[in-house]
This record gives C-alpha cells, sequence and structure tokens, in this order.
C-alpha cells in the first residue's frame, strides 16, 4: 500500500496522510505527494512539536529529498522557503449565557438592571428578573 501526503493545492498545506492501494488523482484543490518512511518520520516530529500548525509542503521539501523529489519531478527552481506558520481554526467554545449574567451580577454587587441591561441587551424586565434571582 502506497502512502501519500494530501496537499490543499492553493495553500500549499499538507492537511493530512492517506494509506491506499488506489493511484490518486489529483484535483484542482487537493494534490496527493507519495511519501517515504523518512518523509513520514520528519513530517510526523513536526505535528508532535506542533500539534496546532499545519505543516507546508515547501518545509517538508526541504528537509526530507525524497519528497522534493516527488513534487519537483526533476524540474529545479530559484524559489526559496518560507516559514510562515498558519494555525487550525481554533473551535469555539459554547459560552454559557446565564452563568455569564450570574457573575456578572456577582462581581458587580452595586448594579442596578439598567446596567445590567446596558451590558447584556436582555431589557429591562429580564434583567429585574435576573437581579432578584442571583443577588443575595
Amino acid at each position: 500500500m502506497a502512502i501519500y501526503f494530501v496537499v490543499n493545492a492553493p495553500s500549499n498545506l499538507i492537511t493530512s496522510v492517506v494509506s491506499t492501494s488506489y493511484s490518486l488523482a489529483d484535483t484542482k484543490l487537493t494534490r496527493f505527494v507519495l511519501a517515504s518512511e523518512k518523509s513520514l518520520t520528519t513530517y510526523y516530529k513536526y505535528c508532535k512539536k506542533n500539534p496546532d500548525l499545519l505543516m507546508d509542503i515547501g518545509e517538508l521539501m526541504s528537509r526530507s529529498p525524497h519528497v522534493s523529489d516527488q513534487v519537483s519531478t526533476g524540474r529545479t527552481g530559484s524559489a526559496t522557503v518560507q516559514r510562515n506558520r498558519y494555525r487550525d481554526e481554533p473551535v469555539c467554545k459554547p459560552v454559557n449565557r446565564e452563568e455569564k449574567i450570574r457573575c456578572w451580577i456577582e462581581s458587580h454587587p452595586s448594579a442596578n438592571a439598567w446596567n445590567l441591561d446596558f451590558e447584556f441587551c436582555l431589557g429591562i424586565t429580564v434583567a429585574r428578573a435576573y437581579i432578584v434571582k442571583y443577588r443575595p
């Protein structure tokens, strides 16, 4: 079975590694680069050291001659590798609004319903209900 790096063609970032017995065809958005054991070791070391970063195929080419041969296929150029650090998009944690309001009321003991409404855009009636509920 052959192992391939899956590369996002517009950004040249390695998005994953795939093992398959079929030959894969490149598309406009995805390229498949044959991987060797040494290049996989280099890639996994990078991923372990930088878990939230995606590796650029050019950076892997500079570290692994096998990948460089697979991508360039004998062509030469004068391009140099730029080490840009792209991070994965952070996962947004859901915020419990009621807990946030409760903490705000506890940390602002002199605040009234108008202040709470201004801070969270609740409406005066709802703000009064929260103050009655959470103010000791």
